[in-house]
């Protein structure tokens, strides 16, 4: 039994032709794969820095003063102003009385 090759060579071809036609598409997707996979590793690494930003401005914003904290403060402040004004007008007073004290000491000193 002789066995002819021209008889398989339509076959072959076609096979040697389905076999580039695979490797092409291969490589292709595995170049692209390649190119993705930088990029996702620059991604993940953005998205690391951005996690740990995010991480430390919560806990800052954890240290902030709320709602409640802030109308106290507000109320403190309020009562200070009051207290300094109130001050203010009293040393006021203690200045005109301590004038008067100063002139009738002067006249006083100068009738002498």
């Amino acid at each position: 039994m002789v066995i002819e090759v021209g008889a398989f060579l339509p076959l072959l071809t076609a096979l040697s032709l389905l076999i580039s036609i695979g490797s092409f598409i291969h490589s292709v997707l595995t170049a692209r794969a390649k190119g993705n996979s930088a990029k996702l590793e620059t991604l993940e690494k953005n998205v690391d820095g951005i996690d740990r930003r995010m991480l430390k401005v919560e806990a800052e914003i954890k240290q902030l003063p709320g709602k409640d904290e802030l109308n106290r403060l507000e109320l403190s402040l309020t009562k200070l102003d009051g207290a300094v004004s109130a001050t203010g007008q009293i040393v006021s007073r203690v200045s005109m009385t301590v004038d008067r004290i100063d002139n009738y000491l002067r006249k006083r000193g100068e009738g002498a």
